[in-house]
Formats: C-alpha cells, structure tokens, sequence
C-alpha cells in the first residue's frame, strides 16, 4: 500500500487516465487526523462523479497519514487482470452492489471493528458523471457502519468522515467534446442536425435518440416510444411517465403505498432501501428469493439511469465542466466503457466535520432501523453541500459558460 501510494500520487493521477495537475483540499482535516491518532474508527464516504475518485480519496488519505481500504463493484475487477491485481494491492476488495453480497457486507463490518484500517464506500454505487449533484445514496453503507458500531459493544467508536470530490477543467477542452459528440452521433445513425450554433440542444436531441435505442432494448417498455426530434419538454415528460409507471409497478410488488405526491426521486429512493432490507433479511425466499429481488434492482437503477436525464443539469446550467461530463456520460452509455479526460484537470476536495455513529444512536434510543436512513439522509446532504462549497470557489476554465463557438 505504500508503495502504490507513491505511484498513484506521482504517476497514476498525473496519467492519461485522470489527468489531474493540481490538487486543493479543504475542510475539517485535524479533526480526523485527531481522531486516526485516538484510535477511532473511521468510514470515509464520499460522492463519485468520475472515474478518478478512488485514485483521489488514496491521495487525500495519503495527506491525512490514513491507511483505507476500499469496497468497489466486482465488475470493475473484470475489466482488466493487472488492473484488479493493482486495485488488490491498493487495498480493494469486491463487492456485488445489486447483489445479496453478504460475504463482502460482513468484510466491511469487519474491517471497521479491527480498527487497523479505515474503509472507503462510494455509496452512489455507481459513476454518474455529475459532479455538481449527488445522486440518492444506498442504505447499505449506514447499515455497514451501524452494524460495525453495534459490534464493538462499547469498546471503540466509529466515525463517518463525509468527503465531497469536484472534478473541473483546467483549459478549453469544448472543440474536443464536440469532436467526441460528432463521432457519437456518427457511431449511433443519427440523423438530426449537429449544429454547433447551438451545443446544448444538439446534446439533448442526442441524448434522445440514445434513450430511443436504449428502452427499445429493454423488456417490458413500450418500444413504441421515440424521442427524436422532438422538444425537451416533451422528452421531459414522456420519460417521466416511463418512470412513472415503472416506479408504481415496484411499488406495487414490494407492498409500498404509493404517495404521488412524492418527489419522483424519492419514491425510487424508497423502493431501493426497501430492496435492500429485503435482501439483508434471512427470509429472502418469502420475497419470491434472490433472482427476482435481483430483476427489481435493475429496475430501480434503470428510473435512475432514465431520470439522470429528465432531471435538469446540463441545460440549467451549461457549463464547460457539465458539457463535458455530459457527452462523456452519453458515450459511456452507448458504448459501454469510459474515456480518458478531454484535458488537464484540477482536483477540489472537502473533507467534512466527521460524524459520530455512537452519537446518532444514543439519540435514537439505540433504534438501527430508525438511525440508518436518517444518516444516508445526513450523508447525503453533507456531502452535497460541500460540492457546493467547492463550486463557488472554482475559478478554472471548467466553470465558465460554452457558447456558441463551444
């Protein structure tokens, strides 16, 4: 681990796979340095909008003198053998993030109890590629901590240390998106007009024609849907009816009330904790058993997937940054891998006032079931907070608004 530290912060970040050429870090570090040193139980969990964030979290707790271990998707460990043995030796370990991985969920709890090293979860589950947003946070990682704390039995304590990442670039990087978006369109016949008069909505009726062929391929939604050529409110609103439906349909099979008055996201937002409360229970097998809880998660991630572009981003605010983000996110939707950073970026990091688990507990009565949602909750928010820190402090190229001539 030491010596993959030294290569992540002096080869990997500075490397054509993240690009990052300067790093700021902000926020409450002594507190967690304070308590590293008292011997304190440490979880840190942080938002993940890019492909860089494990290699930035290492760096991060490399500059706090905090070893960690890493709980990552096992399908990353399939994309290349030298890779997964590197991600090994950096201190990851496995885990199936739709999956009832109670093996892995055990190891987590495990890791936190010894106290030798601290643990790292991405609770997104997930890279979304929005780095001014998180997207609703897994229960799974309060239910990880809570349990940890439990164990302990008053012989320790554990802390969540919230750590908010922002991504921006350094330099004028749009005639290269837009040069990736042609080769997109190209690759995925479509037959629209690519005006770069006007790149956001070029990017939207896009993004439509790949939301066409992605649903048609999925089992189960009117193919009959077509989103191209055709305005954003009304590619709004159609795909918010295809949530929609989806979502009461979950509802429904897990005995959910459904409260359409709700904010969309939290209904799925519902329907996931759920879904994970089925699968942590011993009496999965009353639920119809693994395969079919299986069959509900993807549908849960695919509202996500759908919602990620019915929910306002890029064209609320069409930065340099999210124009960027956004094509790449297109790009790895269509062709099922991710890409390189368009160009050198910077790094900003806040690393928020840690949580004590043991504190929300004794609030609580001690009540798990009550405590974990209201911490992803916290979780949530805090972190969210600090991108929004970070966001008005960034003065690189990435905060400023395209135009016309990208």
């Amino acid at each position: 681990m030491w010596f993959t530290r030294k290569l992540n912060r002096f080869v990997i970040l500075k490397g054509r796979s993240h690009r990052v050429r300067s790093i700021e870090v902000f926020g409450d570090l002594d507190k967690v340095k304070q308590l590293h040193a008292s011997g304190a139980r440490i979880l840190f969990v942080a938002n993940h909008p890019s492909h860089s964030d494990p290699q930035m979290m290492i760096e991060v707790q490399r500059r706090l003198k905090v070893q960690s271990f890493f709980m990552a998707a096992y399908d990353v460990f399939l994309r290349s053998e030298w890779k997964a043995r590197l991600m090994q030796k950096m201190g990851c370990f496995s885990i199936d993030r739709e999956g009832n991985d109670r093996k892995a969920m055990s190891a987590a709890i495990d890791v936190l109890k010894k106290g030798d090293y601290a643990l790292t979860i991405f609770p997104e589950g997930n890279v979304y590629l929005m780095n001014d947003r998180v997207t609703p946070f897994l229960d799974g990682t309060s239910f990880i901590v809570v349990k940890a704390h439990q164990a302990l039995k008053g012989e320790g304590e554990v802390w969540i240390v919230p750590v908010s990442f922002k991504f921006t670039q350094v330099g004028p990087v749009s005639e290269k998106v837009w040069i990736r978006l042609k080769r997109l369109a190209e690759d995925s016949g479509f037959s629209g007009v690519l005006d770069p008069s006007d790149r956001v909505e070029t990017v939207v009726q896009i993004g439509g024609h790949l939301l066409t062929m992605f649903l048609k391929e999925k089992n189960g939604i009117d193919s009959a849907h077509d989103f191209s050529d055709i305005a954003p409110e009304e590619l709004r609103d159609r795909l918010l009816d295809i949530v929609t439906g989806l979502t009461g349909d979950l509802e429904d099979d897990l005995a959910i009330e459904r409260n359409e008055d709700l904010f969309i996201v939290d209904r799925v937002r519902k329907i996931r904790s759920k879904i994970h409360q089925i699968r942590i229970d011993e009496n999965t097998e009353e639920t119809g058993g693994e395969d079919c809880i299986s069959k509900r998660a993807d549908r849960a991630i695919l509202c996500f997937r759908i919602l990620a572009y019915v929910l306002p981003y890029f064209k609320e605010h069409p930065s340099v940054d999210r124009y960027a983000e956004t094509v790449e996110r297109l790009c790895e939707d269509y062709y099922f891998r991710d890409f390189p950073p368009y160009g050198p970026r910077k790094a900003m990091v806040k690393v928020g006032t840690p949580i004590s688990v043991g504190k929300k507990l004794n609030s609580s009565g001690g009540k798990a079931r009550e405590v974990i949602p209201a911490l992803t909750r916290e979780i949530e928010e805090t972190i969210q907070s600090g991108i929004d820190s970070l966001n008005k402090e960034n003065d690189a190229h990435g905060a400023s608004l395209i135009t016309n001539q990208g």
